[in-house]
């Protein structure tokens, strides 16, 4: 039983009392406390026993003129617990006969106003005031010693706003090419681009410098906003970019490299503002590798308006954030349910862009900014707490949201109650991870307990949004640690989705609860839509196999050349889509299918195994020759022309890039002879009405026009026809009377418009054709020949969903649709005519985004096919898939390039120009930059038709170079072998993962874990890593093995092989394998003598409520803490999940606040003993 004590303390305790974050309700009353004047006479003790108070201390013990105060030194501050109705207690005090007051213990606040920042944008910034930001900065503003690394586009770091906040490696020197600080990166003072592997991270999209913006941005400068982790460091990584398709995108091994930076170079925080459904094993081994290490990692919880788990923040080493609006609930576009730990404000936040300016964003994005700033203030204020600390802090201060089937983890986020608050209740769930399975069993590992902590308990529910909570578990009021709560039997379960919920009740009835969502499967994946396919990207060809499930899995693919044994191919995340590349002499393979439950599918083709053709893994180079022109780079018309009739062909083409003017330009022999004063896009050159006077057909953006030169040598000066209703045309001669006609269409009513020659010299519209298939019907372009040799022209159009049609001319300008088919392709716009097939008759080419619903997230790609009549019919006869897929700068024509006698088709795939034979066999590959019309002419009359497209340095020719101008090739030079690279070291980083590191820059073979071997005694065959970081600009490697890998004291060997240097040299065998030993388990503590108690005097107060940790005790020690008069306090037991370290929330008994004052400690393990004082100032 504890005895009741008095202490003395000085008056000014009074208004400086810890408050507990548990009574935000009664936040100017101290709990578990009154101030009582006594009767004269009346002792103290007897009213103390009576009322069961735990201690009494006199409010003003030193009195200088005690005759002059009597009544003060006969006022008390009585303790109670914290639990106590205190209104019933105070009535009761001052209705006692010894008792003449009785009153709260209040705290008055202080009544200066508070100092807004003086950023002219604050106004605007709702979302500061509604996470009590303003309160926060009273107490904390921010240490710059708190680095928060964003990892997303990277940041505009000149911007006015961030330019002072911006993180720098103070041990680099900027740009003299050395690596000063031997961290792998050369110069990186402002931290690291990895998308394009230099020391410049600045943001081209905006979105990263949003994300900085909320966080870090500068505060009373005048100017813009003010950020939340105000006087924080923050460090910019760029590992993202925008994506053709819309939006901002981040590559696994690029984000997961950048992680791997921050936690090396100081990050305290990573923000990750990104995210897919897609589950990746080398991203989660760089949340482990940070995770291990301290860091706290943040991540949007996603925008996708369900319930649904993205990642990384469905890690459960990861807080996964949602958003709010400005009535404090859900943002409707915010995901929702178990997937997401806490909340913050992510509707219309104002934040720095690029250039200097502001936009308002929305989503997760920013939310989680919101999260990281917060944990900067947390870590400022006490940096000696733990990153899990500091996620149980914010989780259990947040502000619930009520009245929400849509919940969002623990609420909206609080700063003030974040700093107020220097421990919490914990309920945290570390195993199983989101989206994992099971068919038997599922062991859930975790740690529940903290302060005021009382008891915790499993439920489980049906889907990722449960409507009741079912029990695992009874409740238990035994502390845990990263030790197992429960095993949970599913074998009895229904197959589905599945929500772990983990909750810790407080004596103080508080509730906080940790979720995971899983899938119970009884039955094995089942594997659909199997593909081989033949892709090319650059001038590289790959064998591809492609493949989805029913359920998430991981699957290997086994491959081999006939006769020989099957090599596995290992995926490196859990997914429903699958893609593998095969290697190019594999021409045999069967596939592992394997869920979360552990069951398997092999798909072998019923034991025959799947075949593939060999093929030749690179493009075969032909004599192309490049030869540069002077011309800038321009937007190409599609032919080249004589305006002057000098016999001298001329380029047509509008400027590209930051020129001084767009107007259009004409070139002959490589000089600028003509400039139209107009701004457009070229799209034609001809002689539509057939007067002798060439036309430009050309858009503005507003209308589509003719402009015809007014003299037969002249240049097109006058406009004769303009359109403003159709958005792209064409000029051909339709009905075969000489005179070309226009053909157009219209987007938004999906009609084809023709226009003919009237007698007035213009043209009127004589012919509407209607696109009636379903979907999106837009057309960018049209194909119009006689395709089946009948006399009579066909107009053929792809639009937007994929759809073909080829529409025949009979009559006088009427049409009807001859031929319609559907490829799995979207945006069809991509066309070429020409014969292919050599038989005098033309071909149709189309080109589009393959459309793969079953693999939507698989690499976005072209394919071109080749389509020739077939009677009354058009069949494909060629395809190819190109990687990668731009939206803008690609083109198609087909023109005779090699002076044989057979036409080419050429396709300018941005970045690739690919030149394919009439057998559809690739001949030649170059890179270029974008070209938004590729143009065939043979200017320099030497019989061979040259390519022009753009590079870097302007318009540049390609033409063929044949056997009879051998003389005229440079003559080649044997160029010398490079020096072989090596390993020159591989070191055990701990957690399954080894780092090996090379004397120079890798390439991508690097990051193939085919290429590795892990070797022992045991495995001289070795074992595979599971998944590779490839980060130091490309001379580390980061290999994760599997789980229980490695053993102490055992030596390995790590040896590579095939892999390459940015030369292409192959490793030097010689230097290809390094061995290491994996150090031995550290021995438990066993000397009390190392133990440490921390802090040492303790200050409570109203900003920290206090704690004291017993570090380095060895397991199975008891902690005994005592009054100084020897009256036992509390006890402390140390367990072996506490990993020698016990904390000490400054409670009696695990429920009532103690006094301030002196406290004694013994640590007792068998035979030995170590005592000490601790003093807790209140």
């Amino acid at each position: 039983m504890f005895k009741r004590l008095i202490f003395f303390v000085p008056f000014s305790v009074i208004s400086l009392m810890a408050v507990s974050a548990s009574y935000e309700d009664y936040s100017d009353i101290v709990p578990g406390q009154l101030i009582v004047r006594i009767v004269s006479g009346t002792k103290i003790k007897d009213l103390c026993r009576e009322m069961n108070v735990l201690s009494a201390e006199r409010v003003f013990p030193h009195l200088r003129f005690p005759n002059l105060g009597s009544k003060l030194e006969r006022i008390y501050l009585l303790c109670f617990s914290p639990f106590i109705n205190l209104e019933f207690l105070k009535s009761k005090c001052k209705n006692h006969p010894n008792v003449e007051v009785a009153e709260f213990n209040i705290i008055r606040f202080s009544q200066n106003s508070k100092l807004l920042p003086n950023d002219p944008k604050f106004e605007q910034q709702w979302n500061l005031p509604i996470i009590s930001t303003l309160e926060a900065w009273e107490i904390e503003t921010g240490d710059p010693k708190v680095v928060i690394a964003v990892v997303d586009t990277g940041v505009f770091y000149t911007h006015p706003d961030l330019s002072s906040q911006v993180w720098e490696n103070m041990d680099e020197i900027p740009e003299n090419k050395i690596d000063d600080d031997s961290n792998g990166y050369t110069d990186d003072v402002l931290g690291w681009d990895f998308t394009d592997g230099d020391n410049d991270p600045a943001d081209l999209t905006g979105h990263g410098t949003h994300v900085f913006g909320i966080i870090g941005a500068k505060v009373n400068n005048a100017i813009g906003i003010s950020g939340i982790a105000r006087n924080c460091k923050v460090m910019a990584l760029r590992a993202g970019t925008s994506l053709d398709s819309g939006g901002t995108g981040l590559q696994d091994s690029k984000s997961s490299a950048a992680i791997v930076y921050a936690v090396d170079n100081g990050a305290k925080i990573i923000n990750m503002s990104w995210g897919s459904d897609r589950n990746s094993f080398v991203l989660q081994d760089a949340i482990n590798y940070a995770h291990a290490r301290g860091v706290l990692l943040v991540a949007a919880g996603g925008n996708n308006m369900n319930s649904e788990v993205i990642f990384p923040a469905g890690y459960r080493k990861v807080i996964s954030v949602g958003s709010t609006g400005m009535d404090g609930k859900r943002f409707y576009q915010s995901n929702f349910g178990s997937g997401i730990d806490i909340a913050a404000p992510g509707a219309q936040i104002i934040s720095t862009h690029i250039n200097g300016k502001y936009r308002l964003l929305s989503g997760t994005s920013m939310a989680t900014a919101h999260v990281a700033g917060i944990a900067g203030l947390v870590f400022s204020k006490r940096i000696n707490l733990t990153h899990e600390e500091v996620r149980d802090i914010l989780v259990s201060t947040a502000t619930p949201i009520p009245d929400s089937p849509e919940f969002l983890g623990a609420g909206q986020i609080n700063a003030k109650r974040a700093l107020l608050t220097s421990s919490s209740m914990q309920a945290r769930i570390l195993s199983p991870e989101t989206r994992t399975g099971s068919n038997i069993s599922i062991d859930i590992i975790g740690h529940a307990g903290g302060f005021k902590f009382k008891e915790w308990q499993l439920f489980y529910g049906i889907s990722e949004e449960p409507n009741q909570w079912i029990p695992i578990s009874p409740p238990s009021s035994r502390q845990k640690f990263r030790e197992t709560l429960a095993t949970w039997s599913t074998a009895g379960m229904s197959e589905g989705v599945y929500t772990i919920r983990l909750e810790s009740r407080s004596h103080d009835k508080k509730a906080l609860h940790d979720h995971t969502v899983v899938h119970v499967d009884h039955s094995a994946p089942q594997i659909h839509n199997l593909k081989i396919g033949n892709w090319i990207l650059g001038s590289q060809r790959l064998k591809v196999v492609t493949w989805s499930t029913d359920d998430f899995t991981t699957d290997i693919l086994y491959t081999r050349d006939i006769g020989k044994k099957f090599n596995p191919i290992m995926e490196s995340s859990l997914s429903r889509e699958h893609i593998f590349w095969l290697p190019s002499k594999a021409n045999q393979f069967y596939i592992q299918s394997q869920n979360s439950a552990d069951l398997k599918t092999i798909n072998d083709n019923i034991g025959k195994f799947h075949q593939t053709p060999t093929i030749q893994p690179t493009i075969v180079k032909s004599n192309f020759l490049k030869r540069p022109t002077g011309i800038p780079t321009l937007h190409l018309a599609n032919f080249v022309t004589d305006f002057d009739r000098d016999g001298l062909l001329e380029i047509v083409g509008q400027p590209i890039g930051n020129v001084l003017t767009k107007n259009v330009q004409i070139y002959e022999e490589n000089q600028l002879v003509y400039t139209i004063p107009l701004n457009f896009t070229p799209l034609q050159v001809g002689d539509a009405n057939q007067n002798g006077l060439i036309e430009i057909l050309g858009n503005d953006g507003n209308r589509i026009f003719l402009i015809e030169c007014l003299t037969p040598d002249g240049y097109p000066e006058k406009i004769i026809w303009e359109s403003e209703i159709i958005e792209i045309a064409r000029v051909e001669d339709l009905n075969g009377d000489g005179t070309q006609e226009i053909v157009g269409a219209n987007n938004y009513s999906g009609l084809i418009l023709i226009w003919s020659k009237n007698g007035r010299g213009s043209f009127d519209q004589v012919a509407t054709i209607q696109n009636e298939t379903d979907g999106v019907n837009a057309v960018k372009d049209f194909a119009i020949a006689d395709f089946d040799a009948n006399g009579q022209i066909e107009i053929m159009v792809g639009d937007s969903d994929g759809d073909l049609l080829v529409y025949e001319l009979f009559g006088e300008f009427n049409f009807r649709l001859k031929w319609h088919s559907k490829m799995n392709i979207k945006d069809a716009y991509q066309l070429a005519v020409g014969d292919l097939t050599g038989d005098g008759i033309p071909e149709f080419v189309v080109g589009g985004e393959v459309d793969e619903p079953d693999l939507p997230s698989i690499a976005s790609r072209w394919k071109f096919q080749v389509f020739t009549a077939a009677s009354s019919n058009y069949r494909p006869i060629w395809s190819q898939e190109v990687l990668p897929y731009q939206r803008n700068g690609n083109s198609l024509t087909i023109s005779n390039v090699d002076g044989d006698i057979d036409n080419e088709l050429v396709i300018i795939a941005n970045p690739g120009l690919y030149i394919f034979d009439q057998n559809g066999d690739s001949m030649w590959y170059h890179s270029i930059v974008q070209t938004p019309q590729v143009v065939t002419g043979d200017i320099d009359h030497n019989g061979l038709n040259e390519v022009y497209v753009n590079s870097q340095n302007g318009l540049v020719a390609f033409e063929f170079t044949t056997t009879a101008s051998k003389s005229n090739k440079p003559s080649l030079k044997p160029v010398p072998i490079g020096t072989p690279p090596k390993m020159i070291a591989a070191e055990f980083l701990g957690f399954d993962q080894v780092a090996v590191i090379f004397d120079t820059r890798m390439d991508d073979s690097t990051s193939d874990i085919q290429n590795y071997s892990l070797r022992t005694q045991e495995k001289p065959k070795g074992i595979k890593p599971r998944t590779i970081i490839q980060d130091q600009m490309d001379r580390r490697a980061i290999l994760t093995f599997p789980a229980g890998t490695f053993m102490p004291e055992v030596t390995y060997e790590i040896h590579v092989s095939k892999i390459k240097d940015l030369d292409h040299d192959r490793i030097d065998p010689k230097h290809a394998s390094q061995v290491f030993t994996v150090p031995p388990t550290p021995d438990p503590v066993i000397d009390l003598r190392q133990v440490i108690v921390y802090p040492n005097p303790v200050r409570s107060s109203e900003f920290h409520k206090g704690i004291i940790v017993f570090d380095f005790v060895p397991s199975g020690a008891t902690i005994e803490i005592y009054s100084v008069n020897g009256e036992l306090v509390e006890i402390l037991r140390v367990e072996p999940n506490d990993s020698g370290r016990k904390e000490w929330y400054l409670l009696s008994g695990g429920r009532s606040e103690i006094a301030g004052g002196v406290y004694v400690y013994s640590i007792q393990l068998m035979n030995s003993r170590k005592v000490g004082k601790i003093a807790i100032i209140k």
